[in-house]
């Protein structure tokens, strides 16, 4: 008897042990995640960088994507070459957290700029292959924690999340940062304890993203767009016009059909930048972001593609596309 009660009460030990780390990691974790990361740093910045949009004058323009905008997009380059080209004084803003596609940009627009009512004028979408389509896995923790709010769960169980699985992923991103951010915290103690553990991964980034972009190279089987429709459903409600561009990669990638007749169907507006003049695949240090250089190259050659469609009017949810570029 004496022998179960001891070891009960070193399990009961253990296990306060292991409670009491995990609160403060949760804790710290909440108070302090964006020292930590600068994804959870500019996932903190989302309702500011709402607010200060909402606050410019209008028309008020709204860039948003994954890295690839973040690092490809120069805002302050495009709006200079959209009032060169074309006389047009536009106010705009970027939001682009990383590994994020089609549905994280649906619920990042709907928590922080349509349910404040800091709607924009016009989204400029930036995209390559299998962002927009609905073969793209969710990470469900993140959405959950950063994106979206308890209130779209019905909504997202009905669409996205239809496993146990799943929706006890989405479940444990509402309520434990620490879980949500599990990945990220390995990969942090990794870089400090492996010296060589980021160029690593950063070799192994470019081996996997020339394999994909050969593969996108060639036509694209249909993706489905239900989640691209969803999207373009919900800023149709609020009349924000939407432009969808198609950014520049290494090797030039194919364009999903049903993705493009999507666009069209519901009235946006498409521009393919795949192929920038100047651009050359130096311009891609990692293989696939733009470095300084081909950022500039690449933001001077969207605000000259902007500026005739904004100088006649964006389509806007009942309107019909536009295109400025070859090869749509």
């Amino acid at each position: 008897m004496n022998s179960f009660t001891s070891s009960f009460r070193s399990d009961l030990k253990a296990l306060l042990v292991v409670c009491a780390i995990l609160c403060v990691c949760e804790l710290g974790l909440r108070q302090y995640g964006s020292y930590i990361s600068k994804d959870l740093q500019q996932f903190d910045d989302f309702p500011r960088i709402a607010r200060q949009l909402n606050s410019q004058p209008s028309p008020r323009m709204l860039f948003l994507g994954n890295s690839l905008t973040g690092r490809g997009v120069d805002v302050t380059s495009v709006l200079a070459a959209v009032a060169a080209d074309g006389g047009l004084k536009i106010s705009g803003e970027k939001i682009a957290p990383d590994n994020t596609a089609i549905v994280d940009w649906h619920y990042i627009l709907k928590t922080f700029f349509v349910r404040t009512q800091y709607v924009p004028d016009i989204v400029v979408v930036g995209f390559t292959g299998g962002h927009l389509g609905d073969s793209r896995q969710v990470k469900a923790r993140r959405l959950a924690r950063h994106f979206a709010i308890p209130a779209d769960m019905p909504e997202l169980f009905a669409t996205e999340f239809t496993s146990m699985n799943q929706q006890t992923d989405y479940c444990i991103g509402l309520f434990s940062a620490t879980f949500t951010e599990s990945e990220r915290i390995k990969k942090r103690i990794l870089n400090q304890l492996v010296p060589s553990f980021e160029d690593q991964t950063q070799e192994l980034n470019q081996i996997i993203r020339r394999q994909k972009a050969e593969e996108r190279a060639a036509p694209l089987a249909p993706v489905g767009s239900h989640r691209l429709r969803r999207f373009l459903d919900m800023l149709a409600e609020v009349d924000v016009q939407t432009v969808f561009v198609a950014m520049p990669e290494p090797t030039l990638w194919a364009l999903e059909a049903d993705v493009v007749a999507t666009i069209e169907a519901c009235g946006a507006t498409m521009i393919d930048c795949r192929s920038v003049p100047g651009l050359l695949e130096v311009n891609f240090p990692d293989g696939y972001h733009l470095d300084e250089q081909g950022a500039s190259l690449y933001s001077q050659f969207l605000g000259s593609q902007l500026a005739p469609l904004l100088a006649k009017g964006v389509a806007g949810a009942s309107g019909q596309p536009h295109r400025l570029a070859e090869g749509l």
